[in-house]
């Protein structure tokens, strides 16, 4: 998607704007999903795109760490568990000051408090449960369970339970330190062990399962499928399980260009609610994001962590209504602590312990993306619904001709008594809306709308494309290969003499524009595919008057998603059968576009997948093995030309093989 594709553009109002400027122009800032773009302190997004104060949110401390595992918060303390250098980090009396315990393990994956406020670590790589007392903190083993990881711990008065992984067991550990093994999973991994009136109940991974243990009796209360059940909250009335898919779902893009042709896919992640007669429904589902944690409140709302764009929602399970709390740029929520009153939580990514309040914070702003009117334009007003006291919000804004903020902006200013911004004339705005509570009201704004007039003017660039162009090249007398990435771009007629352009880029999943060429004249570019790493990658081209200012962009743009596949695909799960070999293609990121195959060096031949048709990044074949067939060798190739050959003797058909 464009950055400001989904904007709803509107040419039908009249409002003031500068002379020489032509058609009114507003941009409606009332899609949730594009109210997402923007940064959120302190302000929590509604499900109709509304803006409102939230519950306060501050960094307690920016861990040194370059991993973390788990929160766990007392009456008096909070402790952090940490990876790689297996420390465990203790907040007395939940300031911003530390103590450090260091643990003979490298992951602090799962902590609890017993029934005597001693603190229990679950640990990895050898499944050692360390106790540390409340009085004078000493440390020591408490248990050793050979197992892989300690995922989740938990205490029911008289037992400790211990949820491994590699393989998933549980155990149930005594005061005495006999652990006990009362649940073998199928899985290979038990994530969360939690209580419900001394019942235990566990989550899984791999094929996502809730598991209720009472006695000797086990009962599968949901199967998610290929999802992991990565958290879980339990309750009289209900089970909430935080779920996030392994196994990517494709959509039909339409108007799909040459450079998007295959389906869109994502990974959809959900929260589930059961019942307590074991029906279940979602509460909320977003995509291509994971959801750890889940932490319940008080007012029977629950708070939703987010994997990917270190967001916290706050769902209300009954309504299935949601909105967004927090957004914590560059991190992923990690876990929450489960305590009355004000939480904690920690992010990874940006290692980081944070304090999440119950009172409502009493100022905070939202600041929206990068605005692009596709030409220099003019300002009018600021609109926005507003229930409660005006005094309770301030406009500010400020403009520029360059995509990213820095050299020919402006500064924030604010709007005028009549709502106008009142900055330079440029192409580029972004508009920060700074909310506070007044007389203890809080003021909630909807339907932002920011208008503007575009200057009687072309841009100076009118196109920019990237990927491959048969006529251009053919035109230009480019000889490419598949490897190389074309670049290509038009300018209008105005200051012709004197424009440059700069080449830059970055990676969709974040990240600074890098500039990779300077001082361009010409229409076009060449790169080596080859020279990126795997991944979604975007493009930007910029135009600058040699003659005049020459770090002020005139114009940029601003490519598609271009996906860099340098990786060939896979030959996994080989089953040898009598006279047939079966097998998957499978590609992370391109379809796969021929499958051949060839008897001692015969010549090869093509495969057809069981379902008839060459069209996905993940192809089941079955082959039919001519007899007396020592070995045969495998040609897997993508769209992208990447291929890899796999030789297998036909007695070694066990399990995966990748190519080489």
């Amino acid at each position: 998607m464009k950055p400001f594709a989904a904007f709803l553009f509107c040419a039908t109002l009249s409002i003031p704007l500068a002379q020489g400027a032509s058609t009114a122009m507003v941009f409606r800032l009332g899609d949730p999903q594009e109210m997402r773009r923007g940064r959120f302190d302190n302000t929590a997004l509604r499900e109709n795109g509304g803006l409102s104060l939230t519950p306060g949110c501050a960094m307690v401390d920016d861990l040194p760490s370059t991993v973390v595992w788990s929160v766990l918060e007392t009456s008096n303390s909070i402790w952090v568990g940490t990876g790689h250098q297996g420390e465990l980090r203790c907040y007395p009396g939940k300031t911003s000051n530390s103590v450090s315990v260091q643990l003979q393990a490298s992951e602090v994956l799962s902590l609890v408090e017993g029934p005597d406020g001693s603190i229990f670590a679950g640990t990895a790589p050898k499944g050692v449960v360390y106790r540390i007392a409340r009085e004078g903190g000493a440390l020591e083993v408490f248990c050793i369970l050979n197992e892989g990881y300690v995922w989740g711990l938990a205490w029911d008065g008289r037992f400790l339970w211990a949820a491994t992984g590699n393989p998933g067991k549980l155990y149930r550990i005594s005061a005495d330190r006999r652990a006990e093994l009362v649940y073998t999973s199928t899985e290979e991994n038990l994530l969360k062990v939690r209580l419900w009136n001394g019942v235990p109940h566990v989550s899984t991974s791999g094929r996502g399962y809730l598991v209720r243990l009472e006695g000797t009796k086990t009962n599968v209360l949901y199967d998610a499928g290929e999802r992991d059940i990565n958290d879980f909250t339990v309750n009289a009335e209900r089970i909430l399980l935080a779920t996030s898919g392994k196994k990517m779902i494709s959509e039909v893009v339409s108007g799909a260009s040459a450079l998007g042709a295959e389906p869109r896919s994502f990974y959809l992640n959900e929260v589930v609610e059961l019942d307590a007669k074991g029906r279940s429904r979602t509460v909320f589902s977003t995509r291509n994001q994971t959801l750890p944690a889940l932490l319940p409140r008080p007012d029977g709302t629950v708070l939703v962590g987010t994997g990917n764009e270190g967001e916290i929602w706050s769902v209300e399970p009954h309504s299935g209504r949601s909105r967004l709390l927090h957004k914590i740029p560059g991190a992923s929520i990690v876990a929450f602590s489960r305590f009355p009153g004000a939480s904690h939580f920690i992010t990874g990514g940006s290692t980081a312990l944070y304090r999440l309040e119950l009172a409502w914070a009493a100022k905070g702003t939202y600041t929206t993306d990068i605005l692009d009117t596709r030409g220099v334009s003019v300002w009018g007003r600021v609109h926005y619904g507003l229930m409660g006291p005006a005094a309770g919000v301030r406009v500010m804004a400020r403009t520029g001709n360059a995509y990213s903020v820095g050299q020919g902006w402006t500064d924030w200013r604010p709007t005028d008594a009549q709502g106008r911004i009142t900055n330079d004339a440029a192409r580029f705005v972004q508009v920060r809306l700074e909310l506070r509570t007044v007389s203890n009201v809080p003021p909630e704004l909807s339907d932002l709308r920011i208008y503007y007039g575009t200057e009687s003017r072309a841009p100076v660039l009118t196109s920019f494309q990237a990927g491959r162009n048969s006529e251009f090249e053919k035109n230009n007398k480019l000889i490419l290969d598949s490897s190389d990435l074309l670049l290509w771009w038009e300018a209008g007629e105005e200051r012709r003499d004197g424009q440059e352009f700069r080449l830059s880029y970055r990676n969709l999943l974040g990240g600074d524009w890098r500039e990779i060429e300077v001082k361009l004249r010409g229409k076009y570019q060449t790169l080596k595919k080859t020279a990126l790493p795997d991944g979604d990658w975007q493009f930007q081209i910029s135009a600058y008057d040699r003659f005049g200012d020459p770090d002020k962009a005139l114009d940029s743009m601003v490519s598609k998603r271009i996906t860099v596949d340098n990786t060939p695909p896979e030959v996994l799960e080989l089953k040898r059968t009598p006279g047939a070999l079966s097998f998957r293609v499978v590609d992370e990121r391109s379809p796969i576009q021929k499958v051949e195959w060839s008897a001692q060096l015969e010549e090869f031949k093509p495969l057809t997948p069981l379902d008839g048709l060459l069209d996905g990044r993940d192809e089941a074949f079955t082959l039919a093995i001519p007899p007396k067939t020592p070995f045969i060798i495998l040609h897997v190739v993508d769209d992208q030309g990447n291929d890899a050959f796999v030789t297998l003797t036909i007695d070694e058909a066990r399990g995966d093989q990748r190519p080489r």
